[in-house]
């Protein structure tokens, strides 16, 4: 079943809907609820199977400015656009719905041109009445009827998608972990050598995690703050071997 603010996307999309009317639709959601749907057009964008070859005609039919933020942003095919400054949203909301739909015209051309099953693309011609909100509506009555199978990609649920990416993004513990070491050991020298590894894993995470943030796929902030604890974690277990190295006539316990 799809959610409401899915519908929307896929029949702006596919034409059902016209542009304007679904800008009307997104500036009219909060700005949390416009950052998510950024993040959703980005996932369906790669769901769809869009190819750096298709930004020309995307920026063009967004009708905004190749020199403007986003364009320059997908021109370089990155896709952090729900990280920009809110009076940029709505630039890539027109952006991301172009590069959707010729990436899903192509999609339904060569996978699905014999029919297929996808909900999305079985959807009910144009009619009148506001866009959908922003939430999950009821379930369709009665069963569903049965289609031609699909070659593609079947569309999984966003929430679940969005779930596997906050499971992902890990430096955070490893950072923290780094630091609580300190904390509930008396034994420095040991904490030294436990925690270090820990804090080095979370800046590798952190950087992983930073890289994937500017595609929309993690939390640029999540992955700075667990860059920054890696960091702290590290210094003080390098700088406590330094000063025992320097020391050894010292015990090594705290």
């Amino acid at each position: 079943m799809l959610y409401a603010h899915e519908v929307v996307l896929n029949e702006l999309a596919q034409g059902i809907k016209p542009l304007a009317e679904g800008v009307g639709w997104f500036e009219g959601l909060s700005e949390g609820d416009r950052r998510e749907v950024l993040r959703t057009l980005v996932l369906f964008c790669g769901q769809a199977r869009a190819v750096e070859g298709d930004v020309p005609e995307s920026i063009a039919r967004s009708g905004i400015r190749p020199t403007h933020t986003p364009a320059v942003m997908l021109t370089k095919w990155r896709f952090g656009m729900a990280a920009l400054p809110a009076h940029e949203l709505t630039k890539s909301f027109r952006l991301l719905v172009a590069l959707f739909g010729v990436a899903d015209t192509r999609r339904r051309k060569l996978w699905c041109a014999g029919g297929c099953a996808h909900e999305w693309h079985n959807l009910p011609g144009p009619r009148r009445g506001a866009l959908g909100a922003f939430m999950p509506p009821a379930p369709p009555p009665g069963p569903a009827r049965p289609r031609p199978p699909c070659l593609d990609q079947f569309m999984g649920s966003v929430s679940s998608r969005d779930e596997a990416h906050r499971k992902a993004e890990v430096a955070v513990w490893f950072g923290g972990a780094s630091l609580v070491w300190w904390f509930c050991c008396p034994f420095w020298a040991l904490v030294s050598f436990g925690a270090l590894p820990f804090a080095l894993i979370g800046l590798v995470r952190a950087w992983v995690e930073y890289r994937a943030s500017r595609a929309g796929r993690a939390s640029g902030r999540r992955a700075l703050v667990g860059g920054g604890l890696s960091l702290l974690g590290a210094t003080a277990a390098i700088a406590y071997l330094v000063f025992l190295a320097r020391h050894p006539e010292l015990p090594v316990q705290g």
